[in-house]
C-alpha cells in the first residue's frame, strides 16, 4: 500500500489514528495528531448543524481552516430513511478521501478553492462510519 498520494503539486500523506484513516497534507501532519481536539472544536465552532454532517470554524494564527464532519450522505437519506442512500453510504467509498482528491485536481487547474488539508473516515462496528474533511480558508471578492 502506497504511504504518499500527490496530486500536482499537493503531496499528501497517509493518516491513521485513533481509527481514522486516510490523507493528511504534507506539512500538516503535526496539527492534526490529536483528532479528539478538532473534533471537539468541531463541536464548539459550529458554523453549520444540519441532520448529516457539521461544519465548524477554526481560527489559527496561520490561517484559518474549516472542518466538515459528515454522518449521513444527505439530510433525506436520515430523515426518509432512504435505504438506497444509506447503503451507498455505508459501503462506497470514502466521501472526505474523494473530495480531497477532486478538490486537489481542481487547485492544480486554477479553480480557486479551499486546499484539502485531511481527508479521513472512521468505521463503526455496524458498517456505519463518519467522514471528515479539513480545509483551508478561502477569502475572494
Amino acid at each position: 500500500m502506497c504511504n504518499t498520494l500527490k496530486i500536482g503539486r499537493l503531496r499528501y500523506s497517509r493518516f491513521d489514528s485513533d481509527g481514522w484513516k486516510g490523507w493528511v497534507c504534507e506539512g500538516f501532519e503535526k496539527e492534526f495528531e490529536e483528532i479528539g481536539t478538532l473534533l471537539s472544536e468541531n463541536s464548539r465552532n459550529a458554523v453549520v448543524d444540519a441532520l448529516c454532517r457539521r461544519v465548524a470554524k477554526h481560527e489559527r494564527p496561520g490561517g484559518n481552516y474549516y472542518s466538515k464532519l459528515m454522518w449521513a450522505q444527505n439530510d433525506g437519506a436520515l430523515q426518509k430513511k432512504e435505504l438506497f442512500s444509506l447503503l451507498k453510504w455505508a459501503l462506497g467509498p470514502a466521501r472526505s478521501v474523494t473530495i480531497l482528491k477532486n478538490t486537489s485536481k481542481m487547485l492544480e487547474k486554477g479553480h480557486l478553492c479551499p486546499k484539502p488539508l485531511l481527508g479521513i473516515r472512521q468505521r463503526k462496528g455496524n458498517g456505519h462510519h463518519l467522514n471528515l474533511i479539513v480545509t483551508t480558508e478561502v477569502t475572494a471578492p
